[in-house]
């Protein structure tokens, strides 16, 4: 399980923990939904075509992994790594937490929030899936408690 949290109260940066050691960071925009991603010695950018597009994870020019929203009156996303297509949901009405599914439906992992107070996160995806791939579903969920938190909900 990796542990997320702000270098501090008011940050952007987000560090990754698995342990001890800092596994990935990532600091987001104040005014637009993208990123930039640091994992071991590997630079990536999150960021999102246009107003209502999908996020993307990207490595240079390439597109490693992609989420998209199903539905405009919905919080679910595809995310598309490769030829595997899985779900983001939440997993309950406030978005605390969400959960990864694969496309039948089975459980793969879960994230959340500790708990309403603070901006700390817990990450519990199988060990064999890529700390980019993690570190990008959780930039998505801070995406969007930062709508929720401005009020936005989660209408784009």
């Amino acid at each position: 399980m990796l542990e997320a949290r702000p270098k501090s109260f008011c940050s952007s940066t987000w560090q990754i923990h698995r342990g001890d050691q800092v596994a990935a960071e990532f600091s987001h925009g104040w005014w637009n939904e993208s990123a930039k991603l640091i994992v071991g010695d590997q630079l990536y950018r999150i960021e999102r075509k246009g107003w209502s597009g999908a996020f993307r994870l990207l490595s240079g020019d390439q597109v490693v992994l992609s989420a998209k929203k199903a539905s405009a009156w919905k919080a679910r996303f595809e995310i598309q790594v490769g030829d595997d297509v899985m779900d983001i949901v939440p997993e309950n009405w406030g978005g605390k937490s969400w959960i990864v599914t694969n496309r039948d439906g089975t459980i793969i992992g879960r994230m959340g929030r500790h708990s309403w107070w603070t901006r700390r996160a817990w990450v519990d995806f199988p060990e064999g899936m890529p700390v980019s791939v993690q570190a990008f579903l959780l930039c998505l969920a801070v995406f969007m408690w930062n709508r929720q938190s401005a009020g936005m909900g989660s209408a784009s």
